[in-house]
């Protein structure tokens, strides 16, 4: 069996924002918004509320949470950060 790794079909965007706000971005995916098993966003934070992230996405990349790395933590993105 060949394993294929994460990094060998996605790259990583290095793609960021100092001040989201300021950016226009309304809401933000957190860790706490990946649901297990589920691709799709369905929960989100918004930025008003207070942030700490600096990453930013466009719709149609795959988001990962690489700080609790499992498959199960795979997203999809259907929207841009500030859609």
């Amino acid at each position: 069996m060949t394993l294929t790794r994460l990094s060998d079909v996605l790259t990583l965007s290095t793609s960021r924002t100092a001040d989201p706000a300021a950016a226009g971005i309304e809401r933000f995916v957190g860790l706490e918004h990946i649901e297990p098993e589920n691709l799709h966003i369905r929960s989100w934070g918004l930025v008003a509320d207070g942030i700490t992230f600096t990453s930013t996405f466009k719709r149609g990349q795959v988001l990962f949470g690489k700080h609790r790395a499992n498959n199960s933590d795979l997203l999809l993105s259907l929207e841009d950060t500030n859609d």
